[in-house]
């Protein structure tokens, strides 16, 4: 049986005489936003950042849900994960597109190439990669389906491990990327690379673009920013237009 009215409870309390704590009427909410705005809202939340995915830098979540309630029928988020991968990783692509100001490009390293020839975005500021993007759409779809299958007597048993989720040393953790976000050669080419061999200060080029230090940058690749650093998972996250 569903509930027919639905409380959330918001804030805490600092002090005795600060307290932020509110209670937010749900079903209030549901009934402003609207059926079709609500439908879209859990891939919405997986897509620019849950407890289980990543968000994009500097995106948030206020300017995607104003572009969703302007345009709510133009995107098919309501259908996300309730079609296949390949349909949800389109309409997931067309919506990222209008999120960084684009049109609906065939890939994202087309609109990176874009962005970065036509303003001066830092690498961290560029959408991810189309292969980060792949993955992190995967673990979308798959949360996505839980949270839409959550009422179900029996939930389906999804295989993480074949929807963005690898096992490392007994750890599941997310797959950030299968290729490099640019190519050694590019970077070459651009010269970017760190010239700071501790990479301790604003003075590395690569921690401040959000990028890994590798065997052509000053400290050879064996400073602490690399992806085998205990802490790398951030700092590549930003590497490919993600983040934690």
């Amino acid at each position: 049986m569903q509930s027919i009215k639905v409380y959330i409870k918001s804030g805490h309390t600092t002090t005795s005489t600060n307290n932020n704590m509110h209670v937010i009427p749900i079903h209030e909410l549901a009934v402003k936003l609207g059926k079709d705005v609500c439908q879209c809202l859990p891939a919405l939340h997986s897509i620019t950042g849950c407890d289980t995915t990543s968000s994009f830098f500097k995106i948030g979540k206020v300017a995607p849900l104003r572009l969703l309630m302007n345009k709510c029928t133009d995107f098919q988020l309501d259908q996300f994960a309730r079609v296949s991968m390949e349909e949800s990783l389109s309409i997931a692509r067309r919506f990222t597109c209008k999120l960084y100001g684009q049109g609906n490009e065939q890939s994202l390293d087309v609109l990176r190439h874009k962005l970065t020839t036509t303003t001066k975005k830092s690498v961290n500021e560029l959408p991810p990669t189309e292969d980060a993007f792949f993955h992190h759409v995967s673990r979308c779809f798959l949360q996505c389906r839980k949270w839409i299958k959550c009422q179900d007597l029996q939930m389906e048993d999804l295989d993480p491990f074949n929807f963005g989720w690898k096992l490392n040393e007994e750890k599941i953790e997310p797959i950030l990327s299968t290729q490099d976000a640019i190519p050694p050669n590019v970077r070459n080419i651009i010269e970017l690379f760190c010239t700071d061999s501790s990479c301790n200060s604003v003075k590395c080029v690569c921690t401040k673009e959000g990028l890994i230090c590798i065997s052509e940058c000053k400290c050879k690749g064996t400073c602490k920013n690399v992806r085998t650093h205990p802490n790398a998972e951030d700092d590549e996250e930003l590497h490919y237009g993600l983040h934690v």
